[in-house]
């Protein structure tokens, strides 16, 4: 197992614009990625909370990505962690 290291940002993310604040974390965490040179993939398999993978487009390999899951409000109403984690 590799020791992956994880950054978490406290921020709070419109339910029905999702996308744009996906783009407002990749701002931070990948600010050398361009706008128009990313893919965003919704996930399967959150029952509650929505997971993204993100990449880019240009990326043959897709050697440099990352997941971003996004909690959904009622998820935590009942006492989850209400940080937006995503692993580099």
């Amino acid at each position: 197992m590799t020791n992956a290291k994880y950054q978490v940002l406290d921020l709070t993310i419109d339910n029905e614009q999702k996308i744009e604040g996906i783009f407002q974390i990749l701002h931070q965490v990948k600010p050398h990625w361009k706008h128009d040179d990313v893919t965003i993939q919704p996930l399967r398999g959150g029952f509650m909370d929505k997971l993204f993978a993100c990449f880019l487009t240009s990326d043959e390999n897709k050697s440099d990505g990352l997941v971003i899951r996004i909690n959904n409000p009622r998820t935590l109403s009942q006492g989850a962690d209400p940080q937006v984690g995503t692993k580099c």
